[in-house]
């Protein structure tokens, strides 16, 4: 067995820097006896020969990775660490040590902390293979796997890592086959009754199974001989674990699941027409058998994150059995056989140390579930940005990752883009901006009426639908941002806020406006909100509320302004439209200015207006003269009194009595508060003049339940 152990060492082709730590580790090894493994029956030569059989022929590892699992299982064994050993080679094997050395304790209820702990103190991904070989070797044997041993795991916690830590890194890296068959091993031991029923059910129809599969391979076979294509054929029934899934998954018996077998056809393509002559091959199969579209699976466009690349495809045959049918090259296939690490044979030639190499790069990608494997070269390799879809007469239309139906018509033609109103996909009728799959058939919907909107732009991917749509908005949207342009200026004159590019470039970066042309438009077309615009360029201890005037009242609540422009002589003018200011409410009476607002006319304030000091500084230029006529007919203004005294119960009475009995003044709103011992609030009236006002605070002065009252601004 040590001899063994040596012959994996010696033809891993190594390259010098690794030679001495060779020859190193295997003297180690020839000069230690046997002893006792956590495998009853299984001293430590066996196991680790088999741990390095299944990192060569399994895990497909080589060079650095053998001799560093030789280097651990030496350490874990005899406890012993050697001298001149190489850096590389002694970091793994320490890695390995490592994550030997773990708590497993509640895995299962912890399972993606667990990953990442180990990913962690693995320094090197080469480590944690390792690590996947040893617990494999001991889930096939955990019959005889010894709990007794020194840092042995239950069984318990053995099937645990194996289900929720090393096989979904298993499926990560792509090592399919690995993973299916420890799927199927640790179904066996929890589900022994399933298993087995399963198992006995393949085996009963057998025979029948591989009639169909045959039945159905044969038209296919001599179709793509016809055509030219070298290619093989493989036919399987699925894995005892995959049927299980689908059987829980549907609520079904064994006899109904869904799809039972699948077919792969393997292409020996050149790379440069790998993906033509897949979707060559799902065209023949999908004119031979009816295709169930919504179950395609284009993983040849966007490979999965694990770098998986195949396009799936499930038929109907006139029996009505559901097979699925896999198409791939024999580089796809041997990726999803073997693993990711095949990738570098293909990318590195013959390079035997191509594995170890996309060891070294890819670690990190393991610690998050929604990270590619490896680093962007690698990712940029591995992914396609091309979306292949069939209009109803079967012409193919390449377009991009995530283009829509509006992509999808532009393909088509420019005028079909932009009179779009809707598409039928695969039979279902969707939106212009539904998101197309590698292989939908697509109808367009069109309307003449129909007319392009900006927003498709946010819709499509394609450059030409792009630049159709642009060219379409072009003369418009220059209309457009030119009416915008000149909103926009009206409404910063009002506010009180400088036109200028800055104040541009604020107002489009806060509202993520693409360009100020765009920012225009968007005040042309209502899509923006004014007042939340005004709310981020004006503070509210800097805004002038003159612009914020009372709305001309009818003859039941106050002044008219309207039809009474008479009331007031302004600038020495007589029958000028005006409005009374919100901010101080003047009535008959009061000294008064006018100011002249950018859109909204001249408003009406009281010279102690707690606006009129801003005002007076900031525009000077904007204060006319403004005076009560001598001689008018009553109106009613609104006037508001803040009020407060000694709480007690029959205030609200007293006052009423006092405002709407006594002196005939009619009450708008009364809005009082107390803290226990005081109440305070707000009486809002309507009087004819200042004088009325006046006499109603001496009034309410005289009371004894008033403290205070007051006119408010």
């Amino acid at each position: 067995m040590i001899d063994g152990i040596i012959k994996h060492f010696s033809k891993v082709g190594l390259s010098n820097e690794f030679l001495d730590s060779m020859q190193i580790i295997e003297q180690a090894w020839s000069k230690e006896k046997e002893t006792e493994s956590p495998i009853i029956g299984m001293n430590s030569i066996q196991y680790s020969f088999r741990i390095l059989d299944i990192l060569k022929n399994e895990l497909k590892v080589q060079g650095p990775t053998l001799l560093s699992a030789g280097y651990g299982l030496y350490q874990f064994f005899y406890h012993k660490k050697l001298k001149d050993v190489n850096p590389i080679i002694d970091r793994i094997a320490t890695d390995y040590m490592s994550v030997l050395a773990l708590p497993t304790i509640n895995i299962e209820q912890q399972a993606d902390n667990y990953r990442g702990m180990i990913l962690n103190v693995a320094g090197d991904l080469r480590a944690v293979l390792i690590s996947i070989a040893s617990n494999v070797l001991e889930l096939r044997n955990i019959e005889y796997y010894d709990v007794n041993y020194k840092g042995a795991k239950t069984k318990e916690a053995l099937i645990h890592i194996n289900k929720h830590v090393y096989i979904p890194v298993t499926h990560r890296l792509g090592f399919y086959k690995l993973k299916q068959g420890l799927e199927d091993l640790i179904l066996k031991l929890e589900q022994p009754k399933a298993y087995n029923d399963i198992k006995i059910k393949l085996k009963e129809s057998e025979e029948e199974r591989e009639k169909i599969i045959e039945d159905f391979i044969n038209p296919i076979r001599e179709s793509l001989h016809d055509q030219g294509l070298k290619y093989k054929i493989k036919g399987r029934t699925k894995s005892i674990h995959s049927i299980y899934k689908k059987m829980q998954a549907q609520g079904v018996s064994f006899e109904k699941v869904y799809d039972l077998w699948a077919i792969r056809v393997i292409l020996d393509s050149d790379i440069k027409e790998e993906k033509a002559d897949c979707w060559h091959v799902f065209s023949v199969v999908t004119n031979l058998y009816t295709p169930n579209l919504p179950r395609m699976r284009d993983w040849i466009s966007v490979p999965r994150d694990n770098g998986y690349e195949s396009l799936h495809i499930t038929v109907g045959t006139d029996e009505g059995r559901w097979i699925e049918v896999q198409i791939r090259t024999e580089r796809m296939d041997d990726e999803a056989e073997n693993g990711m690490a095949a990738h570098w044979r293909y990318k590195g030639g013959k390079d035997s140390f191509g594995t170890d190499f996309w060891l070294d790069n890819i670690k990190h990608s393991l610690e998050k579930d929604d990270e590619l494997l490896g680093k962007d070269e690698f990712r940029s390799a591995k992914f396609s940005t091309e979306l292949f879809a069939f209009t109803p007469n079967g012409d193919l239309k390449k377009l991009n990752i995530g283009a829509t139906i509006l992509d999808f018509a532009f393909a088509v033609h420019s005028q079909v883009g932009l009179t779009c109103v809707g598409g039928i996909v695969n039979g279902k009728n969707v939106g212009m901006k539904h998101h197309l799959r590698n292989g939908d058939q697509v109808e367009i919907l069109t309307q003449k009426s129909q007319k392009p909107s900006l927003d498709w732009l946010n819709h499509i991917t394609t450059n030409r639908a792009k630049l159709h749509i642009r060219k379409a908005f072009d003369q418009e949207g220059k209309i457009e941002a030119e009416f915008g342009k000149e909103i926009l200026l009206r409404k910063l004159k009002n506010w009180k806020v400088a036109y200028n590019q800055d104040v541009l470039e604020k107002i489009k970066g806060e509202f993520d406006f693409k360009s100020i042309s765009d920012l225009y438009r968007s005040f042309y077309n209502e899509k923006i909100d004014h007042s939340s615009v005004k709310k981020f360029l004006v503070s509210e201890n800097e805004e002038v509320e003159d612009d914020v005037l009372i709305e001309a009242e009818d003859d039941k609540i106050g002044v008219d302004n309207s039809s009474n422009s008479d009331l007031l002589i302004v600038d020495n003018l007589q029958n000028i439209n005006y409005n009374l200011a919100k901010c101080c409410n003047p009535i008959t009476g009061d000294k008064i200015f006018g100011f002249v607002t950018v859109s909204k006319g001249i408003s009406i304030h009281r010279n102690n207006c707690p606006n009129a000091k801003d005002m007076r500084v900031r525009y000077p230029y904007r204060i006319i003269d403004a005076a009560w006529k001598e001689k008018t007919e009553r109106f009613n203004f609104r006037a508001e009194l803040y009020i407060r005294g000694n709480d007690k119960e029959g205030i609200i009475g007293e006052l009423n009595n006092v405002i709407s009995k006594k002196l005939s003044v009619p009450i708008l709103n009364i809005n009082l508060n107390s803290n226990g011992n005081e109440y305070f609030g707000s009486i809002t009236v309507k009087v004819y003049d200042k004088e009325q006002l006046t006499l109603l605070i001496e009034q309410l002065n005289q009371l004894s339940i008033v403290g205070e009252v007051y006119r408010k601004a």
